[in-house]
C-alpha cells in the first residue's frame, strides 16, 4: 500500500519514490473508455508507459457510466474499474483511478435524474455518491498494492454547483466520501483532483473544504485566459511561474500532486521546453511530491468533447503513433532524476514569504473584511513572479500559523482586527513586514500600531511612479478606489505622490520594521510593462528591510 511520509512525500515497500506518469484515455475512444472498453489497447497503453519509464497512471470513470440511473450501480462498469488498476499492477504501474468525472475536457457528464440536483448538498445524491465510493474500494481491495491513491473527482472547482454549494457543503460532501472510502479499504489515501481556482476563484473548493484528503492536487497549463494575469505565451517566464505559485499555495496546507499539467499546444518543441523547465523545477521547489502529464497520448477519437474541442486531441505526452512528443524532453529528463531521488523534497524554506489571510472570499459577512479570492490571487501572482524575477525564493505563509523567520509580504490582502494584532506582535518581537494595498475600511487601532501612521484623509486615487533602478513602477489601483492619505510620523518616507502623500514609507516598530505603501503595487504587476521595475521595487525594498 502505498503511503506518505513525514516530509508529503509517498512511499512504497519502504522506500520513497516520485510519481511521475500520466492521465489517461485511450486515444481511439477518449471519454468513452469504461463503455467502449478497447482492453486490447489499453493493455498496449500500459505496455508502452511502462516500457517509456512512467510509473503512475491516473485514469477516469465517468459517473453516467458507472450510474447510467440514479439508484443503480452497474457493477460490470465499476469492475472495469478495478480491472485498469490490476493491469497497471502487472507492469509495475501504480493506478491513480478518478471517480464522479462530471466534468472532462469540456464536456459535462452527468447519470439521469441530476437535473436541478447539487451533488456536493443534495441528500439523496450524497447517499449515491457514497454508495459508490464504498463498491468502487471494495473492487479495489485485491489491487492495494497497485494502488497510488483515489481521486474523487475530476476539477469539481469547475462544476457549478460546487461554486453554488460552498465550501461548508463541499467539506462535508468531502469527509462523508474519505471516510466511506477508508472503511472499505484501509489504508487507502485518497484526494480530490483540482485546479487553480482553489487559490484564484471561489469555487467552492478552498484548501480548507479538503482537509480530510490525505494530500492535495494543482493542475495547470499555459493558456493566458486561464488565468487572472496576463503572459504571451510559453516563453514569457511568468508563464513558467503560475504552477509553481499554485503548488506552493497547497503545500502550505499539505503535501500536494501536480496531478495534471501540460503545454496544451502540441507544437513549437523550443517553447515548450522554456516552460517545462521553469515550471517543472519551480514546482519542485514549491514542494511538488510528484508530476502527472496530461495526457499520455493524443486522442484521436471524435466524440463529445472532442468533436467541439479540437485542441484537447493533441494534448499527449506520445503523438497517436505513441512517439514521445519533440519539446517534451525536460519532462523524461526529470523522470530519470527524479525517481530515483531517495527522499521527497521537505517544506520548503524560502527566502521570503507570502501572507495567506485569513479571508479570502465573502461567503462569511462576519469575517468578510472584503477580499476576494480573484482579485488575491491575481495579486498573489504578480507578487510571486516578481520575487523570483528579483531572485528571491518565495513560500507562503498562513496567517494561523506561526509566522516563520523570513522577511513577509502582504500583497494587498485587508486583515481583521485579530489579524493585525497578531502581526503587530510578531513585527515588534522583530519581524520585517512589506505591506502594500493599505485598504483604508480595516485602518483602526491595530492597522495604526501595526503601520507607526495615522490615517488622515480619503483621496482620490491618481496614476503615480515609484522610482526603481530598473525604471519606474507604474500604479493607479487602490483598495476600494480610495487613496489612503498617511501622517507618516516618524517613518521614512521613500517615496511622495505628486500632491505630497505618502507613497512609500519605512517605520521602526518594536524590534521589527514594516515597509507600506497605500497603493496595490502588485496590480501593477498585472501589466508586462510593469514586471521588472516590479521586481526591482521589491528587490529594494526588501533590501531595506533586511
Amino acid at each position: 500500500m502505498t503511503i506518505l511520509d513525514l516530509h508529503g512525500g509517498f512511499r512504497r515497500k519502504g522506500a520513497s519514490f516520485v510519481p511521475m506518469g500520466a492521465n489517461y484515455w485511450p486515444g481511439s475512444c477518449g471519454v468513452e473508455m469504461l463503455q467502449a472498453w478497447p482492453s486490447d489497447e489499453i493493455r498496449r497503453d500500459l505496455d508502452l508507459a511502462a516500457a517509456l519509464g512512467l510509473n503512475t497512471i491516473r485514469y477516469f470513470a465517468r459517473w453516467d457510466h458507472l450510474e447510467p440511473r440514479l439508484g443503480s450501480l452497474d457493477q460490470r462498469m465499476v469492475g472495469r474499474i478495478a480491472e485498469f488498476a490490476g493491469w497497471c499492477g502487472e507492469r509495475g504501474l501504480l493506478a491513480h483511478p478518478c471517480l464522479f468525472v462530471g466534468f472532462m475536457s469540456g464536456g459535462h457528464f452527468w447519470p439521469q435524474g441530476m437535473a436541478g440536483r447539487n451533488p456536493f448538498s443534495d441528500p439523496f445524491l450524497i447517499e449515491r455518491g457514497a454508495a459508490l465510493v464504498q463498491a468502487v474500494a471494495e473492487h479495489l481491495r485485491p489491487h492495494a498494492d497497485h494502488l497510488l491513491a483515489l481521486d474523487l473527482g475530476n476539477e469539481p472547482s469547475a462544476i457549478d454547483a460546487a461554486a453554488s454549494a460552498g465550501p461548508v457543503a463541499t467539506a462535508a460532501w468531502c469527509s462523508r466520501m474519505v471516510a466511506t472510502a477508508k472503511a472499505a479499504l484501509p489504508g487507502l489515501l485518497v484526494c480530490v483532483g483540482n485546479d487553480q481556482n482553489q487559490v484564484v476563484g471561489d469555487r467552492g473548493w478552498p484548501f480548507t473544504a479538503q482537509a480530510d484528503c490525505d494530500f492535495l492536487s494543482m493542475h495547470g497549463y499555459p493558456v493566458p485566459g486561464w488565468h487572472p494575469i496576463p503572459f504571451d505565451g510559453m516563453a514569457d517566464p511568468l508563464a513558467g511561474d503560475l504552477l509553481p505559485a499554485y503548488t506552493a499555495c497547497a503545500r502550505a496546507f499539505g503535501p500536494v500532486l501536480v496531478q495534471e499539467f501540460g503545454t496544451i499546444i502540441g507544437n513549437g518543441p523550443e517553447r515548450m521546453r522554456v516552460w517545462l523547465e521553469r515550471t517543472l523545477d519551480g514546482c519542485r521547489a514549491a514542494g511538488a511530491n510528484g508530476f502527472l502529464w496530461w495526457c499520455l497520448r493524443d486522442i484521436t477519437a471524435r466524440c463529445h468533447p472532442y468533436a467541439k474541442g479540437g485542441f484537447e486531441q493533441r494534448l499527449g505526452l506520445l503523438d497517436a503513433q505513441g512517439r514521445p512528443r519533440p519539446g517534451t524532453e525536460p519532462f523524461w529528463e526529470r523522470l530519470r532524476t527524479w525517481s530515483a531521488l531517495p527522499c521527497p523534497p521537505p517544506l520548503p524554506c524560502g527566502e521570503v514569504a507570502i501572507y495567506w489571510p485569513a479571508s479570502r472570499d465573502r461567503r462569511d459577512p462576519v469575517t468578510d473584511v472584503g477580499n476576494t479570492s480573484e482579485a488575491l490571487g491575481q495579486r498573489l501572482l504578480s507578487c510571486w513572479h516578481a520575487l523570483r524575477t528579483a531572485g528571491y525564493a518565495p513560500v507562503i505563509a498562513r496567517h494561523d500559523q506561526t509566522l516563520p523567520d523570513l522577511p513577509l509580504v502582504n500583497p494587498g490582502a485587508a486583515v481583521g482586527i485579530d489579524e493585525a494584532r497578531r502581526l503587530v506582535a510578531w513585527v515588534r518581537q522583530g519581524g520585517r513586514l512589506l505591506w502594500h494595498g493599505i485598504d483604508h475600511a480595516t485602518v483602526g487601532e491595530d492597522m495604526e500600531a501595526l503601520l507607526v501612521a495615522r490615517p488622515i484623509d480619503h483621496r482620490l486615487p491618481q496614476p503615480v511612479e515609484l522610482p526603481t533602478a530598473a525604471g519606474p513602477v507604474r500604479c493607479a489601483a487602490y483598495p476600494r478606489q480610495v487613496c489612503l492619505e498617511m501622517d507618516p510620523g516618524p517613518a521614512e518616507v521613500l517615496a511622495r505622490d505628486p500632491r505630497g502623500i505618502p507613497l512609500a514609507a519605512l517605520s521602526a516598530n518594536g524590534a521589527g520594521r514594516i515597509l507600506w505603501s497605500p497603493a496595490l503595487l502588485d496590480a501593477a504587476g498585472a501589466e508586462p510593462c510593469n514586471r521588472l521595475a516590479l521586481a526591482a521595487w521589491y528587490r529594494e525594498a526588501l533590501a531595506r528591510l533586511i
